[in-house]
């Protein structure tokens, strides 16, 4: 898995593009827990819980995969914080 694909992938699951994710990606560590509720939100509301779980998941892959970009594993932790 790159980068690209974990932003296109979570892309397909949500009514964020690619490019949104990557800046989602990029956003400082407390910018991204607040960014989560709103993407939770939005998600939850337009496809179901489990498609949340999903998006959590996916990236929770790639955190162990993609190590060269911080703010994933963040990112990571601030999806699942909410």
């Amino acid at each position: 898995m790159t980068y690209d694909e974990l932003c296109f992938t979570v892309a397909t699951k949500s009514l964020k593009t690619k490019e949104q994710w990557a800046d989602f990606f990029a956003l400082p560590p407390d910018l991204q827990l607040i960014e989560a509720k709103v993407i939770k939100d939005t998600v939850w509301e337009q496809s179901g819980p489990s498609v949340w779980d999903e998006i959590v998941k996916y990236v929770e892959i790639g955190v162990t995969v993609i190590t060269d970009v911080a703010g994933v594993a963040s990112g990571y932790e601030a999806l699942k914080a909410v």
